[in-house]
């Protein structure tokens, strides 16, 4: 017994002396000056934007650089929409153009350098919002967002919400985005799906909806009709974000777009439904 406990503490004494050993990753530079493109184009009359920026070094975190000087233009099927920087890094067209259903838009980037980037997609078909509702449940505290439309035959069709509280458009980024595709819906009517969930105390305070301390909310919702591949562009983005830190996850890597040459980011092209508005009031105190 007393070998047993002697044995015993040897091991524990060893495993609080263990060896360690600092790692120095090297961290290439390599590969960090990488064109990064954020664009959209839609169906909407407005300035449209193109923002250009580059890849920084790991030990840059706070820096950002913008590529400036470049020629953007946006071409479609019967007309060349052309780009002017107005601030470093940030393209917007000269006049509030839109595109059309059915049409392929091709953005083209040439830099001061030369260098060529290019990629395009099709605008897609939309839905058209018949009714909007919403649902209170008081087990979560939570206001379902609820929409009543018809969803086009034929399988391929993705779909994004806008939602504006108060005029305020809350979810302008992928974190708080709502996204779905027709594998389970296509070529039906649906009839009060939820699309979007808000939170009792977003009636009062709420770092995601700024604090009105109304006892209504005024809201609107807008379908948006994106590609197949911008809905996968999204998806992954968010499984290498926001959906990671298991002890499952894989190694992280960029998320692939559909800009040529090597770039990042993406290039989307999206129709835009009706706007619908509603009003949903306070349940509780």
């Amino acid at each position: 017994m007393k070998k047993l406990l002697k044995y015993t503490s040897l091991i524990v004494l060893l495993s609080f002396t263990a060896c360690t050993e600092e790692i120095d990753f090297q961290l290439s530079d390599e590969a960090i000056n990488r064109l990064v493109v954020e664009a959209s184009f839609t169906n909407e009359s407005k300035q449209h934007r193109v923002e250009l920026t580059r890849t920084s070094s790991f030990y840059e975190p706070n820096e950002t650089p913008v590529e400036t000087g470049a020629r953007v233009t946006i071409i479609g099927d019967n007309k060349t929409f052309l780009f002017d920087e107005v601030q470093p890094g940030v393209y917007l067209n000269l006049a509030e153009d839109s595109g059309r259903i059915g049409e392929t838009y091709t953005l083209q980037i040439e830099l001061q350098n030369g260098e060529r980037y290019a990629a395009s997609e099709t605008m897609r078909r939309n839905t058209q919002i018949d009714s909007m509702s919403y649902e209170y449940l008081p087990f979560a505290s939570l206001y379902n967002l609820e929409i009543w439309t018809q969803e086009p035959a034929g399988m391929g069709d993705s779909y994004l919400w806008n939602v504006y509280v108060d005029g305020d458009w809350i979810n302008d980024t992928l974190r708080y985005s709502s996204f779905q595709n027709d594998d389970f819906v296509d070529g039906s009517y649906v009839n009060g799906g939820a699309i979007y969930q808000i939170r009792e105390r977003s009636f009062l305070d709420n770092n995601f909806i700024p604090p009105i301390k109304k006892d209504s909310l005024r809201i609107a919702i807008e379908t948006v009709s994106i590609t197949e591949g911008f809905f996968t562009f999204v998806v992954t983005s968010l499984l290498e974000t926001e959906f990671r830190g298991t002890p499952f996850d894989g190694p992280p890597a960029n998320v692939r777009g559909n800009i040529s040459n090597d770039a990042l980011g993406y290039f989307s092209v999206n129709s835009v439904s009706n706007r619908y508005e509603f009003t949903i009031y306070r349940e509780h105190d």
